[in-house]
């Protein structure tokens, strides 16, 4: 179901509780599911070649023996496979490849892929997030399908760029300026421009 969906047909409860939910466990009920997964994914990443490269033939079989067995690692480590984007040494099929500076390292870039399981659960963050930036107290938030919203993000490659290709599928949102004059929006005077409009027309969110 739609997020925009469940905007209709769901309680503001429900829709809490299941994108916010996690503010009423306690630290250690929180940190059961952290440890959690975070073993499902040594065991994923025992069984491809990026794993195997960086663990050294060692299969730690929890979280707490995996930070004994295993050193510390920098992006150099991982550099030459995700540059070169070597999709058959990872765990999973990589949906797109977000870029960022590396501003410490030997090359000007850092690579990094993300799987649809990745981006399903960045969506799910980014409207948890929405939730509870525009909530007044537990339970009550503002948000709804068709909100209008300055947008200042970088575009992709960078990974802001996600945010209105996530949003889209769940819920239409209109952002100003439109996704397509992104790059042009990165000027002062063209913002400027952008943010008189959304005063005039009616700004119900702010995406920086």
């Amino acid at each position: 179901m739609r997020f925009s969906d469940k905007l209709k047909k769901n309680s503001s409860k429900e829709i809490w509780d299941e994108y916010c939910g996690f503010l009423d466990l306690s630290i250690d009920e929180y940190m059961d599911i952290q440890y959690r997964l975070l073993d499902e994914q040594i065991h994923i990443f025992e069984e491809c070649g990026l794993g195997k490269k960086i663990m050294r033939g060692e299969r730690p079989s929890s979280a707490h023996e995996f930070r004994k067995l295993i050193p510390l690692t920098t992006y150099e480590d991982y550099a030459d496979i995700l540059l070169n984007q070597h999709k058959e040494m990872l765990p999973g099929e990589p949906v797109v490849w977000l870029e960022t500076t590396w501003e410490s390292g030997s090359r000007p870039k850092k690579l990094a892929p993300y799987t649809r399981e990745m981006l399903d659960v960045y969506t799910n963050n980014i409207l948890a997030a929405m939730i509870l930036s525009t909530s007044e107290e537990k339970g009550k938030f503002k948000v709804s399908s068709g909100d209008r919203s300055l947008y200042g993000l970088a575009p992709l490659p960078y990974a802001t760029g996600l945010f209105p290709l996530l949003i889209e599928p769940e819920m239409e949102m209109k952002f100003m300026p439109s996704i397509d004059d992104a790059e042009i929006f990165l000027s002062v005077s063209r913002t400027k421009k952008v943010f008189r409009r959304l005063l005039n027309t009616g700004l119900t969110s702010f995406s920086e």
